[in-house]
């Protein structure tokens, strides 16, 4: 599993080819997501960008980006609590 993380504004939804939300909580979204036979899940907390003006580093993780290579590996990753997804 890879790991990206993106600031604030990053346009994430246009570029995988189909989205399906998984879950959202106060602040966050998370949708899983297809792009080239990969699969994503995308974690989107923006709205919570007006609490951390003070905390540029926050700012600049507020999406989180997992990439998997296969099903198997994202099966995984939710069974051993996928980030609290």
């Amino acid at each position: 599993m890879k790991v990206t993380k993106h600031r604030f504004g990053y346009e994430y939804k246009s570029r995988f080819e189909s989205l399906e939300r998984l879950s959202s909580s106060e602040g966050c979204v998370v949708y899983k997501g297809y792009l080239n036979k990969k699969i994503f899940v995308i974690e989107g907390c923006g709205t919570l960008a007006d609490f951390l003006k003070d905390n540029p580093k926050m700012l600049n993780e507020l999406i989180k980006i997992y990439e998997f290579d296969s099903e198997k590996e994202f099966e995984l990753f939710i069974k051993e609590g996928g980030n609290n997804v």
